[in-house]
């Protein structure tokens, strides 16, 4: 009967709250889902359902978490009035698809989701890791809130998914103190990664004095691995003070001949 109510029986104010209080409430799965396929239908590309369907992203049964993400962006919505209802989203459902939506969600919002920093940053040790990277990116954006949480981000430079590194690195070089943030980023460039090594080069770069102590290692990758990262190691002793003359004899006269044209 809920799949076969015409979109007009909607514009009866009453038949619109008892609908949605089914696809929000009813004890039966079966029939929330098809209280929410008559909502979805009924005002697709309306605003209105926005309510209802993100309370659905939380729902137990998966058909209707699936129906829920499926609806919304063809709902109309307009994210930045539902921030608390994602973030409870989040927080209540142990789906993935559902958390990882409202999460992309926030993280591309055009305003900042300030105010949340601290649940972002309880999802920093999450098991899943497109979580993990999502609630570090999203913290990000949440500016000098996230500077409380520096000991929390700096545990992720040593995560066990790149993504989560990369974008970890990146938070901890703009909250950390550079005297702090400097010992745990040459970490970073003892790791067997490219992607890795040449992102913590990156963010030693502006660290100027403090990371000298870096350079008898940026020495070593200057003269060891892909070009990409001679040139990157070599641009970083010279942006933190190191003579680039120094720098480029001792490369080019130690390189290998694969190397050389790159010092060059």
């Amino acid at each position: 009967a809920l799949e076969l109510l015409p979109a007009a029986a909607y514009t009866n104010s009453r038949m619109a709250a008892a609908v949605t209080a089914l696809a929000k409430g009813a004890g039966d799965a079966n029939v929330r889902l098809g209280a929410l396929r008559s909502v979805a239908r009924a005002y697709k590309g309306k605003p209105e359902a926005s309510s209802c369907l993100i309370a659905a992203l939380s729902d137990p049964h998966a058909d209707c978490r699936s129906l829920a993400l499926k609806a919304l962006p063809e709902s109309g919505w307009k994210a930045e009035e539902h921030v608390q209802e994602l973030v409870a989203c989040i927080d209540k459902t142990s789906a993935p698809a559902a958390r990882a939506f409202a999460l992309r969600t926030l993280m591309s919002l055009d305003r900042p989701p300030l105010g949340h920093s601290r649940f972002f940053a309880r999802l920093l040790d999450d098991s899943d890791a497109d979580i993990r990277a999502m609630a570090v990116l999203c913290l990000d954006r949440t500016g000098d809130e996230a500077k409380p949480h520096v000991k929390a981000i700096a545990e992720l430079l040593a995560d066990g998914d790149l993504r989560v590194r990369q974008a970890a690195a990146k938070l901890f070089t703009r909250v950390s103190a550079p005297k702090n943030a400097v010992p745990l980023l040459i970490k970073g460039l003892d790791s067997d990664d490219d992607k890795l090594i040449l992102l913590t080069l990156q963010a030693l770069m502006p660290l100027a004095a403090e990371a000298k102590t870096a350079v008898p290692r940026m020495g070593q990758l200057a003269l060891s691995g892909s070009p990409e990262r001679t040139r990157a190691a070599l641009e970083t002793l010279i942006a933190v003070g190191y003579s680039a003359h120094d720098a480029l004899s001792a490369a080019v006269d130690q390189a290998p001949e694969t190397l050389r044209s790159t010092i060059l």
